[in-house]
């Protein structure tokens, strides 16, 4: 990582390139005090039920932006295990 706050980037340290930084495309033009998703009525009135984890959708995001720069993410199982989480806490538990 180099650079602060607003500066900060993400770079390959073999090659110099830079991965990953700070977009203002992404900025909110006011923030607010917390923003939560309840997918509850959907349940009810869809019987809709969440296929993709926090944890897997974070991976696909993250992949995606990987692929761009022409890198390959390593497995999420392999990612989970490098942050210390076991596989089975970023899969969608069926009730």
């Amino acid at each position: 990582w180099e650079g602060e706050g607003l500066n900060e980037k993400g770079v390959d340290k073999e090659t110099g390139k830079e991965l990953i930084s700070v977009s203002p495309v992404y900025f909110r033009p006011a923030e607010v005090e917390s923003l939560l998703g309840d997918a509850s009525k959907a349940k009810k009135l869809l019987g809709w039920e969440p296929t993709t984890t926090f944890y897997e959708l974070v991976y696909d995001m993250l992949r995606s932006s990987f692929e761009e720069v022409g890198l390959t993410l390593p497995s999420f199982d392999e990612c989970m295990r490098r942050v210390s989480l076991s596989p089975a806490d970023g899969k969608v538990q069926k009730a």
